[in-house]
């Protein structure tokens, strides 16, 4: 079996344009550095037995939820059926995405087994610790009345900023704070506009916002310095509604404020 790609890639994984862009995959890529965030596998047509063997060979270096593949390139099969039997192991209804070009991808997650890439939450963890100071970086010198007004997406600097809290302490850290009681959490995402009109951002001042974002995150390291190695892998519904593991969460979040604070960056 010819495996297509092995690596680090989430800004990939995550993209709805992924599937028009097969041409981007890594032809053969074995990419030393594992847990391994990805793997994707050519399906050929009566592979369906080898496919299982290469499984075995690559899903030892996967990290627990990362992505797995089958990409069948044109002329694909019109009925997927056996491809996404192969892929009926691992513990999530795998999804199938066919390409304007007539190729089809049927993609799961690894939830069952994986190792678990501590060094990467380390990573997630620290950059999000770093965003505060990004963000104070950014916004500490704009002017009351230009971080009031109201721009291209209809919010202003200050609520943007009062969201980036509103996310830490009423998004992400309430949901994982759910997930490592074991409690059942909203199945609803967040209404951040609700907040904001429930907290008047637009009323404060840039300073308060950025302190009080800070005073969030503190509370949020105090919550994950208590996580044990398994508290990772607990799973409770994210702040878009959709169940997830606390290490899905807290790299989700990085990954989302990181483009937040870009955004406020084209801004000021």
């Amino acid at each position: 079996m010819q495996v297509l790609f092995v690596g680090l890639s989430p800004e990939l994984l995550h993209s709805t344009q992924f599937p028009e862009r097969l041409t981007t995959i890594r032809q053969g890529g074995n990419i030393p550095g594992s847990p391994w965030d990805a793997a994707f596998v050519r399906w050929e047509e009566g592979s369906d037995q080898a496919i299982g063997k290469t499984m075995d060979g690559i899903v030892h270096g996967l990290r627990h939820g990362a992505r797995i593949g089958l990409v069948a390139t044109p002329p694909a099969p019109a009925d997927t059926a056996l491809m996404v039997e192969a892929l009926a192991r691992f513990d999530r209804v795998p999804a199938v995405r066919r390409t304007r070009d007539d190729a089809v991808m049927v993609i799961t997650e690894s939830r069952a087994s994986g190792q678990h890439d501590l060094v990467g939450l380390r990573r997630c963890l620290n950059q999000l610790q770093r965003h505060v100071d990004q963000v104070e970086a950014v916004a500490m010198d704009v002017k009351d009345d230009v971080a009031s007004r109201r721009l291209l997406d209809g919010t202003s600097i200050k609520e943007k900023l009062g969201a980036l809290g509103d996310m830490d302490r009423h998004g992400y850290v309430a949901c994982i704070k759910t997930a490592l009681q074991g409690k059942t959490g909203r199945d609803e995402p967040v209404d951040l506009e609700a907040l904001r009109d429930q907290h008047g951002h637009a009323s404060r001042s840039v300073s308060e916002l950025v302190a009080r974002l800070r005073h969030f995150r503190l509370q949020a390291a105090d919550v994950f310095a208590g996580c044990a190695d398994d508290d990772w892998l607990r799973v409770g519904p994210g702040p878009d509604g959709t169940a997830a593991t606390v290490a899905e969460m807290v790299r989700r979040w990085a990954r989302e404020e990181a483009a937040e604070i870009e955004t406020l960056r084209r801004w000021v």
